[in-house]
């Protein structure tokens, strides 16, 4: 009897201790999630990990524009919202809208950039100057003829001004040559003049009467040769206008998209052959 006892005793201790040890791994296993382990069910750190992201998304939505950037877009909204003018054109997208447009002598066209960018409307004889966004040039037209103009900034937008009726006669340079006398005409000399970097590369040439002198447009923007008693029109990259000075005199020019080209041409009948 005395034995049974003691057996007994051993195994409600033995079995008492597992308990207790079930208990002790229960217990250690809440401590665990309370943790952040990612064990068990109610992790407490999902809604921590979940709120974190939340926040960075909703931060990152609206970040990313400069105030710069927004002021420009405001003010290209508000002139685009504004009424279109009889005699108007917007600048939008990269784009003049209308790209061309007739008018009467004596009338004027309104330049208005409806766009993000600065951009210009430069011309033969006018020039919009550099337009930020939002801003707005008039321009007015006294002599009759095609003003074809492109953007300082991006030659690849053009457009054109019409201008329609009788303007105040403009003397015509052929009919009255800068110089004397008129000499031979020498064949055979030729002279070539490139127009690159918004440049004429010589921007100062002498040469003998009947000398032959060719622009060629090496560049990347639509340029053109003005001032002489012939007009080159627009001379697109690649492109190439000549003129042959058969009378002496000096003969200035200028790049009618870009005013600040300028050139010389002197025409002297002692200068030597070239």
């Amino acid at each position: 009897m005395r034995k049974f006892l003691i057996v007994l005793i051993a195994l409600l201790t033995m079995f008492g201790g597992v308990a207790a040890v079930a208990v002790a791994v229960q217990s250690g296993s809440v401590l665990a999630d309370d943790d952040c382990d990612s064990s068990g069910p109610g992790n407490p750190c999902d809604d921590d990990q979940n709120g974190d992201r939340d926040d960075d998304h909703d931060g990152d939505d609206h970040s990313g524009h400069q105030g710069g950037d927004d002021d420009r877009d405001t003010a290209a909204q508000t002139a685009l919202a504004q009424p279109v003018g009889e005699r108007e054109i917007r600048i939008v997208d990269e784009r003049y809208v209308p790209n061309t447009i007739t008018i009467q002598v004596g009338q004027s066209v309104t330049f208005v950039n409806a766009d993000d960018d600065e951009h210009t409307a430069t011309g033969p004889g006018f020039d919009t100057g550099t337009m930020l966004p939002g801003d707005s040039v008039t321009i007015a037209f006294d002599t009759p003829g095609t003003y074809d103009f492109v953007c300082q900034f991006h030659s690849e937008m053009r457009g054109s001004v019409i201008v329609e009726g009788t303007g105040t006669p403009v003397a015509s340079p052929a009919a009255s040559p800068v110089g004397s006398p008129a000499a031979v005409t020498t064949a055979g000399e030729a002279v070539t003049i490139d127009i690159v970097d918004f440049a004429f590369s010589q921007p100062e040439l002498t040469i003998r009467p009947g000398t032959t002198v060719t622009w060629t447009n090496t560049g990347v923007a639509p340029h053109t040769v003005s001032g002489l008693p012939a007009e080159s029109g627009t001379i697109d990259p690649g492109q190439s206008f000549s003129y042959t000075f058969d009378t002496a005199g000096t003969f200035d020019y200028q790049c009618a998209f870009h005013p600040q080209m300028t050139g010389r041409v002197i025409v002297d009948p002692n200068a030597p052959a070239r």
